[in-house]
């Protein structure tokens, strides 16, 4: 990777993560990670690895699962 390249993707990486400890600082105790945000953090993944953005961001690895209309009761 080039250098100014890499600048550039570093740049990203960080302006990602102040996003994720903006929404952090300001949510309600677990809200889930809003899609604007996982979107950006996948936008990364053409200059990171997963393990790479996940640390940086201090997220996990997978999203969460797509919730459903159903009660739990419902599904069963």
């Amino acid at each position: 990777m080039k250098p100014e390249k890499n600048c550039q993707s570093q740049t990203k990486l960080q302006a990602v993560a102040v996003l994720f400890e903006q929404w952090r600082s300001t949510r309600k105790k677990r809200d889930p990670i809003p899609e604007n945000l996982w979107e950006a953090a996948a936008d990364l993944s053409s200059s990171y690895s997963t393990c790479q953005i996940s640390k940086a961001l201090r997220a996990t690895q997978n999203p969460p699962p797509v919730a459903t209309s159903k009660s739990p009761t419902e599904r069963a």
